[in-house]
């Protein structure tokens, strides 16, 4: 009994902590709930708080992000822009490296022109010739450069293209040479250890090497040069073969230069020994000599190709064929005054007369003591020379005038050979300016053109002015039109001239003029050719006149009256003009001091004259 109270009484208990433990469980229940709630709410804010935060720290990481990138961009921009930079400039330092720098400028005609240095061109430019050291040799005016590096190259400026030649690496004074007719080039010569070579560009072979001290000239079919076996025996060889020719001329030479005249298939040689036009030697085309020039004054050349040279010692006219055989003779009567292309001017019996070759003559005036014959004037003109307002003719005009002492009246001539009919006019006054002649001598071959800042003034010109003059130049002096034709200086007369009043000036008579000519035009600058064919215009109105006053005007004076437009400019000129006015009675006068004139690389020199009543 005792035990069953026991254990009911422990099952009471059992019961009410089973009880008890209901009841804390509901609490724990509750408790736990609320715990949860609670902590769901603090979850919740946590969150709430986290994703703020995190939304917060999301968007300036994304904004940090975008500048990041931005920067990085920026920075790879920077450092892009800087290696292309870099890069730029390693290109333009390579190309400023590898290119050689030429200069240039525009030439008369419009084309692109070529030169090695700043005195002959207005600006520097780059050519793409790809080269570490490249040294320019030669440039030959308008499109090509000869240069050096690890061989000899031609640069071609039209065609930006290089090719190689094989030529000799270590000689010198190398030289481009044109076709007379062509702006393409076919050879080149250089000299090494005094001995000169020529290179054949057509045919990429070496033509008479090592056999030369020296080229003087090169054209087209001939080469002039000095032979090794003799003293300075000028040669002539072919450039399209090796066959040795034989001496043309054997003087130490010195200007050695040529003229061409073709008529078909045949030509003749006119071969100029020195620096004088008074010593020429006339070829024919299979290179037999006619005739040296030392022995005559006066040749002509028709349009049939028919030569007819003066022998002043025989005083007979030879007309000569191409084979240079004499096929007709003419006995000259009387003193020769000049040889045209079908006539010659004789005085005789105190007369001037036009004889044709034929035997004709004809009179065209009463010659005078005082008269003076205006040779340089006087000659054949083509249509297109004369000036169309007078309706002046083809034909021959010859003009005189009264007065050999300067300004003043006189008469023209004009002689149609068609109808042989003779026109005369008076002429109111030849004064002005009295044969201007222009000579040109650039340092290479190149295109030259010529204006004057009053062109108006000019009345006679050769070859025809118009608008300007356009001339290919050699560094000789010879000068070619567009058509090839040869001129050796540039002729004008100007109706107008700037007025001396002889303060100060020079006396000369008729027995010093030589002396005084030569002495005063040495001093001036004027080289041998110059002084000679300025003598040879003005002694003869020196010595007419008996007792003279001469004074100079040179470059500055000149220039400030007619200025002379040259392209391109000249790096030294001389303008030269003498004034003569004929006295009566020896004058005292004020010596004029003459200053010297220096050449220096591309060099123009003019001279005339006034004549003063």
């Amino acid at each position: 009994m005792d035990e069953e109270k026991g254990k009911i009484t422990l099952d009471k208990e059992n019961e009410n902590i089973e009880k008890n433990d209901n009841i804390l469980n509901d609490d724990d229940i509750a408790k736990k709930e609320n715990d949860k709630k609670r902590k769901k709410k603090i979850l919740i804010i946590v969150l709430i708080v986290v994703l703020l935060i995190g939304g917060i720290g999301t968007t300036v990481f994304l904004l940090n992000k975008d500048d990041v990138k931005e920067n990085y961009d920026s920075k790879k921009d920077d450092v892009s822009n800087d290696e292309e930079e870099n890069k730029d400039d390693e290109d333009n330092s390579k190309d400023e490296k590898h290119m050689m720098q030429i200069y240039g400028s525009t030439g008369p005609f419009g084309e692109d022109v070529l030169c090695m240095d700043s005195n002959y061109c207005e600006a520097a430019f780059l050519i793409p010739v790809y080269t570490d050291n490249a040294e320019v040799l030669d440039v030959a005016y308008d499109n090509y450069v000869l240069y050096r590096d690890d061989k000899i190259y031609l640069y071609n400026h039209d065609t930006e293209t290089a090719s190689e030649l094989n030529l000799e690496m270590n000689a010198n004074n190398y030289v481009i040479h044109f076709s007379n007719n062509s702006k393409e080039l076919y050879g080149i010569s250089y000299v090494k250890n005094d001995k000169a070579s020529y290179f054949n560009l057509e045919n990429q072979e070496l033509l008479y090497e090592n056999m030369y001290n020296a080229f003087h000239t090169i054209s087209d079919d001939y080469v002039y040069a000095e032979q090794n076996i003799d003293d300075n025996d000028v040669m002539m060889h072919l450039l399209n073969g090796k066959e040795e020719k034989k001496p043309l001329l054997s003087e130490k030479g010195v200007c050695v230069s040529y003229s061409k005249k073709e008529f078909g298939n045949e030509y003749y040689l006119l071969l100029n020994k020195g620096c004088s036009w008074d010593d020429i030697t006339f070829y024919t085309s299979d290179l037999k000599k006619i005739f040296d020039s030392v022995e005559t004054k006066y040749y002509s050349l028709n349009k049939k190709g028919e030569l007819f040279i003066y022998n002043d010692k025989n005083k007979v006219i030879n007309k000569y064929n191409f084979k240079g055989e004499v096929v007709n003779s003419i006995k000259v009567d009387g003193t020769l005054e000049s040889v045209h292309e079908e006539l010659y001017l004789v005085k005789k019996n105190n007369a001037i007369y036009i004889k044709e070759y034929t035997g004709n003559e004809y009179k065209l005036l009463d010659w005078k003591e005082d008269y003076y014959y205006h040779s340089p004037l006087s000659r054949y003109y083509e249509a297109d020379e004369l000036n169309n307002e007078e309706e002046k003719k083809a034909g021959y005009y010859f003009i005189f005038q009264y007065d050999s002492s300067g300004e003043g009246p006189g008469v023209e001539f004009y002689f149609d050979p068609v109808t042989k009919k003779i026109d005369s006019w008076d002429l109111e006054e030849i004064g002005g300016y009295a044969k201007p002649v222009l000579y040109l001598y650039p340092e290479k071959e190149m295109d030259v053109e010529v204006n004057f800042e009053h062109e108006d003034s000019l009345t006679t010109t050769y070859p025809k002015f118009k608008d300007s003059w356009k001339v290919k130049a050699k560094p000789n002096g010879d000068l070619y039109d567009k058509d090839g034709k040869y001129y050796y200086g540039l002729y004008w007369e100007e109706n107008s001239n700037h007025r001396i009043d002889f303060n100060e000036g020079f006396y000369v008579t008729k027995d010093n003029a030589i002396e005084f000519l030569e002495e005063k035009l040495s001093i001036i600058g004027l080289n041998d050719r110059e002084r000679n064919e300025f003598i040879m215009y003005w002694l003869p109105i020196l010595e007419k006149n008996e007792q003279n006053l001469v004074y100079f005007e040179l470059t500055e004076e000149r220039e400030s009256f007619n200025k002379l437009e040259i392209t391109p400019k000249p790096d030294s000129m001389l303008r030269v003009a003498i004034h003569v006015k004929k006295v009566n009675n020896k004058v005292k006068i004020k010596e004029q001091k003459l200053t010297s004139f220096n050449r220096v690389g591309f060099t123009a020199v003019e001279w005339g004259g006034v004549l003063y009543n």
